[in-house]
């Protein structure tokens, strides 16, 4: 089965006002930390065969690593700045330093809503960011990785209100949820129609996570960005993942299923989509 090859990108933005407020450290500082491992966090798909990690995550880190040894007595700060660095490795495939870093985190020491939530499912996304770019299929002991991976975002998106993260979490949920189908049976008519109801519901759920403008825009835009400049990132790049997630979504069940069944996606739009 062709596995997932979405195009998006992850961009972690830092809330300046938490560096800023620490201590002695210059708006200069922030910026060039934030510039710098937002750079190494950025990749050209996080589910992709054959993606290399970003160019420069070293550098971010051992800047990160500098500031934390500048300001060892700044709890929030060198909380913040070490889950930055864990974010850094987990994004670039790094999975045994990812995991050394992410237990240097005190999560009670955490203070944004975004942030506890990475450090929450910080083992799922260590995993996933390693699995995702191998194109085989899962194996038992993955599928089981899987879905307790899903289980565990599954948790997180229930109590989440910013809608940055509850996106950024619900794509990934979306995508190991499109893993967990490209190994699905489908040998026999019930077998087909299960995985075309588990489809349907999997692509609501993440479709429901998006504003109102944000669905509208991707109606209009399936193969466009009208009005792109007018938009910031954040809401340009949600946008694209849900227009590519919902494509790749068409794409594997006709893949898996050859319209019979044809999912009864919801909203109704998604069907000619």
């Amino acid at each position: 089965m062709k596995s997932l090859r979405n195009s998006v990108l992850f961009t972690l933005f830092v809330v300046g006002s938490i560096l800023a407020s620490s201590g002695c450290i210059t708006q200069h500082q922030v910026k060039e930390i934030v510039a710098q491992s937002n750079a190494a966090m950025v990749t050209s798909a996080i589910d992709k065969a054959g993606d290399k990690p970003s160019a420069g995550w070293q550098d971010a880190v051992a800047k990160i690593d500098q500031l934390v040894a500048t300001y060892p007595d700044q709890t929030v700060l060198v909380n913040h700045l070490r889950l930055r660095a864990a974010m850094v490795l987990t994004v670039n495939q790094q999975d045994s330093l990812a995991r050394q870093r992410w237990n240097q985190v005190d999560g009670s020491a955490l203070t944004t809503e975004r942030d506890k939530a990475l450090f929450n499912t910080n083992k799922t996304l260590v995993w996933w960011y390693t699995r995702a770019p191998n194109a085989d299929p899962l194996d038992q002991m993955e599928i089981k990785e899987a879905e307790n991976g899903i289980k565990n975002l599954d948790d997180q998106l229930k109590s989440l209100k910013t809608p940055d993260i509850r996106i950024y979490l619900g794509t990934i949920r979306s995508q190991m949820a499109l893993k967990l189908r490209n190994g699905e049976a489908v040998d026999t008519p019930e077998q087909r129609r299960m995985v075309a109801e588990e489809m349907a519901k999997e692509l609501k759920s993440y479709i429901d996570l998006f504003a109102a403008e944000d669905i509208e825009w991707v109606q209009k835009n399936k193969n466009t960005a009208k009005n792109a400049n007018d938009l910031t990132l954040s809401a340009l790049r949600n946008r694209i993942w849900l227009r590519e997630l919902i494509l790749e979504f068409k794409r594997t069940a006709h893949l898996l299923l050859d319209g019979n069944p044809e999912p009864d996606w919801q909203p109704d739009w998604i069907k000619s989509y």
